[in-house]
């Protein structure tokens, strides 16, 4: 995926939401979007996705097929009675091309055993995790999250983030909306910061030369609690 030169406002002549940005997405790359509330990360996101369209400039996608994790709180009502193996079953129904059964895509999250269960009553990193199945279950080479680990608790977190490291090893590239910066310096290839509409690219490598005091701080307790310092 190409971004060039990408200006988008939701006014003609309103405040750039994103403004003047450039990049390229390679095969394989594990991508964390960092940055404040309102620096326009889902925007974004929804740009790459086709949701909304670039007031100037191009976003060229060459990906096949793009798997999506919304935050979950923006489109699904909990009280809905739907079970775990339907919404994966419903997902593969409206989609083209290669496919993975319901068990299959439920296994991969390690949610084989909640089949039959209701979605509205899974703690929030089941529901996650069934999300992220329902992404995977079309056998996407690019998987873009928002927020995946918003409202989560720590071991719940702890599962999901080790299934996206995997599944990234495994080649598939990721583009994901964090906020934890120790998290994102552990697993990510590359960072992308968000700021007043301006983004800025980097390897981890390049990030972690940029980074606060407080944050390092906080990437070396992350290493430690994972047992790599």
């Amino acid at each position: 995926m190409e971004i060039k030169n990408l200006y988008f406002s939701y006014e003609n002549r309103g405040e750039w939401l994103i403004d003047d940005l450039s990049l390229r997405i390679n095969k394989g790359m594990f991508l964390t979007v960092l940055g404040e509330n309102g620096s326009a990360k889902s925007t974004l996101i929804r740009l790459m996705l086709g949701l909304l369209k670039p007031t100037e400039g191009k976003v060229i996608n060459k990906f096949r097929n793009i798997g999506y994790v919304p935050q979950k709180k923006e489109n699904f009502n909990m009280t809905f009675p739907i079970t775990v193996r339907e919404m994966i079953w419903v997902h593969t129904g409206t989609t083209n091309g290669n496919t993975m059964t319901p068990e299959e895509a439920l296994k991969a999250v390690g949610m084989e055993n909640f089949s039959n269960q209701l979605f509205g009553s899974l703690s929030g990193g089941q529901q996650q995790r069934v999300l992220i199945a329902r992404a995977l279950s079309s056998c996407p080479d690019l998987l873009i999250l928002d927020e995946p680990l918003t409202g989560i608790d720590r071991a719940s977190s702890e599962v999901l983030r080790n299934l996206l490291e995997e599944r990234n090893r495994d080649g598939l590239t990721i583009i994901s909306i964090e906020h934890d910066v120790a998290y994102a310096l552990h697993n990510s290839t590359h960072i992308l910061t968000m700021r007043e509409g301006h983004g800025k690219f980097y390897t981890t490598e390049e990030y972690m030369e940029k980074i606060s005091h407080e944050d390092m701080d906080n990437y070396l307790y992350h290493m430690k609690e994972h047992g790599h310092v």
